[in-house]
């Protein structure tokens, strides 16, 4: 016979309602936090948000071979490359998304 799945559990993990994080955070980076919440005028959920979708664009990106770059308003000549230690000795390899799921809402703002 197969496993009896409780109503509950059906696709949990595939469809998950969110998701609660705790995390330790040394001094610097609670201030870190803080700076950048007061900048932005954003709650620190917000920000977590919006940092998600950067790392999205950034994966996306270096899993097609391109970069993310910022240049600046005054001279578009100035151009600064982004890179995150993340992948250094390997190749990241993308996974196929499908760009009509239900999550696109990671960075929705208050």
């Amino acid at each position: 016979m197969g496993a009896v799945i409780m109503k509950n559990e059906v696709n949990k993990k595939e469809y998950p309602k969110g998701r609660r994080c705790t995390i330790d955070l040394t001094p610097a980076a609670a201030e870190e936090v803080d700076r950048i919440c007061e900048i932005f005028e954003l709650k620190i959920s917000d920000l977590f948000r919006y940092s998600l979708l950067l790392m999205r664009i950034y994966a996306d990106a270096t899993g097609e071979g391109k970069q993310m770059r910022l240049v600046s308003r005054k001279d578009p000549h100035e151009v600064q490359v982004v890179e995150l230690p993340l992948f250094s000795g390997q190749k990241y390899r993308r996974r196929k998304i499908d760009v009509n799921r239900e999550n696109k809402d990671v960075a929705r703002t208050r």
